[in-house]
């Protein structure tokens, strides 16, 4: 008769922490849907328990946005670490295509930020006020990501041993995407 029983390993434990809290305290965090994100972790509870699975999931995961997001890879720059991040953004925005432009003007923050300009001038105006409005997103990221590597230090001096589950970098995360510690994009 075979019996089978579950182990852990404290070392799959401690990477999928490290992984979660490296994903905090960045300021290009990926804000998967908190959907997506528990379904990862129940993956890695109720099924393999492996920290290479979940790192291929959470990569799979990653790369459809990318694929699926024609642009998502701008706000993964890091704008604040180049030396001459305007003209850089200038550089990409003049390279956008009108259906990237289409795409833009269809996000709700897009509209928001060009509200009282004329339907027709939107496009041009975007492609004017992107690169400004591209460094202010990536200072907010910057700033943010602060405030969760300040957040994270705190907790973990803070509550250690019995709280710790609640307080861990990947509750926190989850927490994160859920809107309820600043995950914004």
């Amino acid at each position: 008769l075979l019996r089978a029983q579950r182990f852990a390993l404290s070392g799959t434990d401690r990477s999928v922490e490290q992984l979660a809290a490296n994903l905090l305290k960045s300021p290009m965090m990926p804000c998967l849907a908190p959907a997506t994100y528990d379904l990862l972790l129940h993956l890695l509870h109720e099924n393999h328990y492996s920290s290479s699975a979940f790192v291929s999931q959470l990569r799979f995961c990653l790369l459809h946005h990318f694929r699926s997001s024609p642009l998502s890879f701008v706000s993964a720059c890091d704008l604040l670490a180049l030396r001459d991040a305007h003209s850089s953004l200038v550089h990409i925005t003049s390279n956008l295509t009108d259906g990237h432009l289409t795409y833009l003007l269809k996000l709700p923050s897009v509209l928001a930020y060009l509200r009282g300009t004329s339907e027709g001038a939107r496009a041009t105006t975007l492609r004017q006020k992107l690169p400004e409005l591209l460094l202010e997103q990536a200072k907010a990221r910057d700033a943010a990501s602060v405030a969760r590597h300040c957040l994270l230090e705190y907790l973990e001096s803070a509550y250690k041993g019995a709280n710790k589950h609640h307080t861990s970098a990947r509750h926190v995360y989850a927490e994160a995407l859920r809107g309820k510690v600043g995950c914004s994009l």
